[in-house]
């Protein structure tokens, strides 16, 4: 299983012990894995690095989208 199919996320819970509705997904976007991640349930966002315009593979995200893993600590307080 890879991206973004749902099955590796419900695996991931299942073997973290928790519901898909109590995870936040963080990624790049890129191979459809934001979409993957809230298909099953989960919130997702995008991270990307400050003045990152290059969108390559990844996909067109209207969601929440952060620049630092310091800015994660306000989504999950």
């Amino acid at each position: 299983m890879m991206k973004p199919n749902p099955g590796i996320y419900r695996l991931a819970c299942e073997r973290l012990g928790v519901e898909p509705s109590d995870c936040l997904f963080i990624g790049d976007g890129g191979s459809g894995e934001l979409t993957g991640a809230t298909s099953v349930g989960m919130d997702a966002v995008l991270i990307r690095a400050p003045g990152d315009t290059e969108n390559g593979d990844r996909e067109d995200w209207q969601g929440i989208r952060i620049s630092s893993v310091e800015e994660i600590l306000s989504l999950v307080e």
